[in-house]
């Protein structure tokens, strides 16, 4: 390889122009984020439960899902929440777990657990836990002269959107938002104003039909008087043979028809026990005892026609009432002997119906009757025959007229109770039923289009939708003859509702919304932030008095990241340059060795590039360390190859010979050193996740730097030194001298060297047991975050000023610009943009701004200053 190099120069010459460029390509292109994308071996379901206490949910949703979620093969650990109105089953499965297989099973397992759920449960979620989950950056909206609820309808109509269409981002979720509703709650007060508007309209029409069968009574008995009038002018003696006749005719048929009441009296009594229902029972008490009546009026000895008619009418209203009831009574009563005796009873209510239409004959026999008195009447005139006649049908009609008005009042009354009893807008109108009609009228739905004449199409809609809290009052219900229109504002109060008091966001003591943007997990966090920043620029641009404070960046972590390793970049090129200038003493060979470099840096990108690694913490870390070892092979080819060159040796002959002489030992030291990383390759889960792109990193640059040292560097060595001379090094040569005469007293006496070995070893040791151990070492960057939480024994109200007195202990600390905060229990409930619905309070988080190019020693004391100003508080900081 060294020999073809030399003799091919030009050839290594693109091949670096081509690792420059493919470098600088991979640069460009590469994903950057905080962590390497890591398949966490965590799903977690969350089922809603709307309505349900905590308590309801554990019995009804948690333990039916850990029975089922539990058996799956894999899971090592099962975590529960019930919380009011959901709860959450968290699985936490061995190392190594192919997590959608997995996937795959709890969704099986949750579709038969399903049909096991309450009916008002929803569909449960099954979510993933990964990298992506943490909100890329939080940060604060105001705008001059906003309160917060156009600051609210601000955001949600014109930054959110604006974000969410920004590369990059996958949502954005808000926290602190203040949303209105509409509550729309029954008043009692209002709808017993309308209960006595209808009572008193329904009482004015009862009055009137009252008022009309009063004088229809008035009339009856103007009739009876002017009858009895022209009954006494006629002749008392005509009309007692004429009725002392018809008594007969009288008295039989009140005979049977008193014997079909008693018997229908009798089976009522027996069958009264059965009724059960008490408002029907007292209607058949009222029955019995009106027939009661009915019975006793039948056994008078003197029973007129007249009489005779008003009790058959008084029957027949009472006859069919009964029917009707029983009917009813019959149908709801269940099959058997019981049943059968109601249906009898229907049957003697029958018979008599039918007599009484018998009786209501009986004028029709009256001419039959006259006609068999021939001889007691023989000397009566046709006229006084017909007059007599007139007399008995007139009677008789009165007596039914009066019958009939008798009942008519009775039904009044009855209707009138009854009307009393219904007339109540609180049986018909109930928060369901307002509901509903509040849905059905706040609708609309495309219906087609409409071409004009000018061949354009319009949309047409049908409905419409509530615009204001005045359409919602004005949404008529229900319209009646007796009150009129009743709309939602007659019976209902109308309140307009706010979040407010259940979410904590503020910027500086004052209420703010926090933004949290989620990034997608194709573009990389860095490139994301950086749309991001700009899409800030392009709002407070657009929208004067717009202002977006970043409160936390973890693209800032990442350009830490990438400072942090060029500024290692550049120190150890540096110094190895710096170092190879002393021992060289010659500018060519420094030259070589500086530019391998940047080269092997390039090179290491390309292989990451195209092995699909991303530049994270994990990755930059790891070429940070093999930055380091990067020049160890270079420096070792061309110090020899400069040695041979200062013995005589051409240049092509000594970049050869000098690189071969030294290659197995470059090769085997590179080899041991990647194979220390080699385990990382056999690690499973977040381990290897997490630590395997350290070690193809390290491995990437050892790799890249012993391809340059056999190659670039012979090549380069091969060219620039053609004229170089040798250089004295007197400075060196006493040092190896000394170091000669140490080594040969290290070898004189054995024991020390071991003796310093060993206990070095166990130093190492000590220190291994005692060193801690964290997953990811702590970085110090321009971003605080502070978490307080306040006494379990406080009220929200008390929990939100303690929060707030802590932001203006912040305030007034050297060195803090401004002070963002918001309930930690909204943020955790935000991952990946889903809100759990959980409004808790006592636990805060804070994000600190400080001055921009405040450095890291400067951020340890502010630290320090926000812990000692804060001692003093009743609160865990």
């Amino acid at each position: 390889m060294e020999k073809l190099s030399v003799k091919k120069p030009f050839t290594i010459l693109v091949a670096v122009i081509l690792v420059l460029v493919l470098g600088v390509v991979s640069v460009m292109r590469m994903t950057t984020d905080l962590l390497p994308n890591m398949s966490l071996p965590y799903l977690v379901v969350v089922t809603t439960y709307p309505g349900a206490s905590p308590e309801q949910v554990e019995h009804d949703v948690v333990r039916p899902m850990e029975g089922a979620l539990g058996t799956i093969s894999g899971v090592e650990n099962v975590y529960s929440t019930a919380a009011e109105n959901y709860g959450m089953v968290q699985l936490e499965f061995v190392e190594g777990t192919d997590m959608d297989s997995t996937l795959v099973k709890v969704n099986s397992a949750l579709q038969q657990v399903s049909a096991s759920l309450p009916d008002m449960c929803g569909t449960p979620s099954v979510i993933e836990l990964s990298m992506d989950m943490m909100a890329t950056m939080y940060i604060s909206v105001g705008r001059e002269g906003y309160d917060i609820f156009e600051l609210s309808a601000f955001i949600t109509d014109t930054i959110q959107p604006y974000i969410e269409r920004q590369n990059g981002v996958a949502s954005v979720s808000p926290i602190g938002l203040v949303e209105q509703s509409i509550q729309v709650e029954l008043d009692p007060a209002k709808i017993q104003t309308l209960n006595d508007k209808l009572l008193a309209s329904v009482n004015d029409q009862l009055d009137a039909a009252l008022k009309e069968l009063e004088a229809a009574e008035a009339e009856v008995a103007t009739g009876k008087e002017e009858l009895a009038n022209a009954q006494s002018t006629f002749g008392s003696m005509l009309a007692d043979r004429i009725f002392s006749q018809l008594s007969g005719t009288v008295l039989e048929t009140a005979a049977q028809l008193k014997t079909e009441v008693d018997t229908l009296i009798q089976q009522l009594k027996a069958l009264r026990h059965e009724i059960t229902d008490g408002a029907t029972g007292q209607a058949v008490d009222a029955i019995i005892d009106n027939l009661t009546d009915i019975s006793e009026l039948l056994e008078k000895d003197d029973l007129s026609v007249e009489e005779l008619l008003a009790a058959s009418g008084k029957l027949q209203v009472i006859a069919e009432n009964l029917h009707a009831l029983l009917e009813k009574i019959v149908a709801e009563t269940p099959e058997g002997d019981t049943a059968v005796a109601w249906g009898d009873l229907v049957d003697t209510v029958d018979e008599i119906l039918a007599t009484l239409t018998g009786i209501t004959d009986l004028l029709d026999s009256v001419p039959d009757i006259l006609a068999g008195l021939e001889e007691a009447v023989a000397g009566l005139t046709q006229a006084q025959l017909e007059a007599a006649l007139g007399f008995a049908s007139a009677s008789a009609q009165l007596a039914s007229a009066e019958a009939q008005l008798t009942a008519a009042k009775e039904q009044i009354e009855t209707a009138r109770q009854d009307a009393l009893s219904q007339a109540n807008l609180s049986q018909l109108l109930n928060i369901s039923t307002l509901a509903q009609l509040i849905y059905a009228q706040n609708f609309s739905m495309p219906a087609g289009y409409i071409d004009d004449a000018n061949v354009n199409s319009w949309l047409l809609k049908i409905g419409d939708t509530f615009g204001s809290v005045e359409d919602i009052s004005g949404t008529l219900l229900v319209s009646m003859d007796a009150i009129g229109d009743v709309r939602i504002r007659d019976v209902a109060t109308v309140t307009v509702l706010d979040n407010a008091g259940t979410s904590y966001a503020r910027l500086n003591g004052e209420q703010a919304v926090i933004l949290s943007i989620f990034k997608n997990s194709v573009v990389g966090t860095n490139e994301t932030a950086k749309n991001c920043l700009t899409a800030f620029e392009e709002l407070e641009e657009k929208y004067p008095g717009t202002k977006i404070l970043t409160l936390m960046n973890q693209g800032s972590y990442i350009d830490l990241i990438i400072e942090s390793v060029l500024v290692s970049i550049a120190l150890g090129a540096a110094l190895a340059i710096i170092i190879l200038a002393l021992f060289l003493k010659d500018v060519k060979p420094t030259l070589v060795v500086a530019v391998s470099i940047p080269l092997s840096v390039m090179f290491t990108l390309v292989l990451m590039y195209f092995t699909g690694i991303t530049l994270n913490m994990m990755t930059l870390s790891g070429m940070a360390l093999g930055i380091g070892m990067l020049v160890d092979n270079s420096v070792v080819v061309m110090e020899n190859i400069y040695r041979l060159r200062g013995r005589g040796v051409s240049a092509a002959r000594a970049a050869v010979q000098g690189t071969k002489q030294v290659a197995g030992a470059i090769i085997s030291s590179t080899l041991t050193t990647i194979c220390v990383f080699l385990p990382m390759v056999f690690t499973e889960g977040m381990v290897r996740e997490l630590l395997l792109p350290l070690g193809l990193c390290i491995g990437y640059c050892l790799t890249a730097s012993l391809i340059v040292a056999l190659t670039v560097v012979p090549a380069a060595a091969s060219t620039m030194l053609r004229n170089s001379k040798p250089k004295s090094h007197p400075l060196f040569d006493k040092f190896l001298n000394r170091y000669g005469n140490f080594l040969n007293w290290c070898l004189n006496h054995k024991a020390i060297p071991l003796l310093l070995v060993i206990a070095l070893l166990a130093g190492c040791v000590w220190a291994v047991f005692n060193t801690g151990i964290v997953l990811l070492p702590e970085m110090t960057g321009d971003q605080i975050q502070v978490t307080v939480v306040t006494p379990d024994t406080l009220t929200r109200e008390e929990s939100y000023q303690m929060a707030d007195d802590v932001i203006d202990r912040l305030l007034t600390i050297d060195g803090v610009d401004e002070v963002g905060v918001m309930s930690s229990s909204a943020a955790s409930s935000m991952m990946g943009g889903m809100s759990m619905g959980d409004d808790g309070y006592g636990s805060y988080t804070y994000y600190v701004v400080v001055p921009e190019g405040t450095k890291a020693s400067e951020i340890q004391a502010i630290t320090d200053r926000i812990n000692n100003s804060c001692t003093d508080m009743p609160c865990s900081i």
